[in-house]
């Protein structure tokens, strides 16, 4: 009996994993949100050129913009849109683009810190996992 439910557990894993692909990763028609032209065409074209690690990433970033343009935050996009203007168009990043950055960087650090702790302490050590993801957040 515990067979059967050890591959049902597995079929039903294997389910929420294809289903979570399925709508979480947008089409692949979809290009981001992006003002391909003049100024920030030519950030981007820097940015994509002088870096290995972004030409790599640069698909798979597009999915957390995807998702973050469908939160309503208009007053921090617009907070962030000036701030990006005026240090000079980083990257030709967008608003939404910066802020997945921003989240991707913040996991990357939490993980960093998750398996630090545990290899180290022996214990996850949650709270400084999420102080060690709002550091990598911020920057």
């Amino acid at each position: 009996m515990s067979t059967l439910f050890a591959v049902l557990s597995l079929l039903v894993i294997f389910a929420a994993v294809f289903l979570f692909g399925l709508g979480f990763f947008p089409d692949e028609d979809y290009v981001g949100p992006r003002g391909e032209r003049g100024h920030m065409a030519n950030k981007r074209a820097q940015l994509l050129a002088g870096s290995p690690v972004y030409r790599v990433f640069s698909q798979t970033l597009l999915v957390f913009p995807f998702w973050v343009r469908r939160l309503p935050i208009e007053g921090t996009r617009a907070f962030l849109r000036v701030k990006l203007a005026r240090a000079g168009s980083i990257g030709g990043l967008t608003a939404d683009e910066y802020l997945s950055v921003c989240i991707v960087s913040a996991l990357g650090f939490a993980s960093l810190g998750f398996l630090f702790f545990t290899s180290v302490t022996g214990e996850a050590r949650l709270p400084l996992c999420v102080a060690i993801a709002m550091f990598g957040g911020y920057f």
